[in-house]
């Protein structure tokens, strides 16, 4: 079921937390190893990806380092598997959602299942009015062990509330205030739905769904989108 509004934010905010690759550059070496040369990209690829003052043609750019990162070093699996997934963010927030989702499929496949993959994956088919289906990819993140999975429950109250479905947005916003009472848009929604203002398809005026891209299942530190 597709409800598109004309006041629907098509862009994602994205905070973004990444553990970019550590850059370790030998003392006074005079040669940078491969693997060297990758972390570096990566860490560029992260940067842009964690800015949220990026402009298009920065955003591009890093979107370039990403891929020459994957080039230089493509054995570092995990390496791999969050750069795939800043690039998605990046190509995400250049409003590339094609190419986005292949990112965070290639993701998935190299790094396994995460929250993070299926919140950001949800919040493509959100981008292109496919509620239903980004409702399904949110509750994959849901019940994990996850520090920030309160934003599954709070993306899927935004497309329940797109598809008309107030019920059921309440019992989402609720939920994710009883893991973080301080989510600010789950309070306003929620106060809003309760005030007894009548809910139309679409009537989550400038609310845009929020992304989780922690891969704290195959790395040492949460990285994209989860603050």
């Amino acid at each position: 079921m597709k409800i598109m509004s004309q006041n629907i934010h098509t862009a994602v905010r994205v905070a973004i937390l990444i553990a970019a690759s550590t850059v370790c550059v030998g003392a006074y070496s005079t040669k940078l190893s491969a693997a060297t040369v990758a972390a570096t990209f990566a860490e560029q690829c992260y940067l842009a990806a964690n800015s949220a003052q990026q402009n298009h043609e920065q955003m591009k750019e890093g979107v370039r380092n990403c891929t020459l990162a994957l080039r230089k070093d493509p054995k570092a699996k995990k390496a791999r598997a969050q750069i795939y997934l800043n690039r998605g963010v990046l190509n995400k927030n250049l409003q590339q959602p094609r190419q986005a989702m292949r990112d965070f499929y290639s993701a998935r496949r190299v790094g396994g299942e995460t929250p993070a993959l299926s919140i950001n994956i949800g919040n493509v088919h959100y981008i292109n009015g496919d509620f239903e289906r980004a409702i399904e990819q949110y509750n994959k993140a849901l019940g994990k062990n996850h520090p920030e999975v309160h934003k599954a429950f709070l993306n899927r109250g935004l497309a329940h509330e797109q598809m008309g479905q107030r019920q059921e947005a309440i019992q989402a916003y609720v939920a994710a205030l009883e893991i973080n009472s301080s989510s600010r848009m789950a309070n306003e929604r929620l106060k809003a739905l309760r005030g007894d203002q009548t809910l139309l398809s679409g009537t989550s005026h400038g609310a845009s769904v929020q992304s989780d891209n922690g891969m704290s299942a195959i790395t040492n530190a949460m990285f994209a989108a989860a603050r």
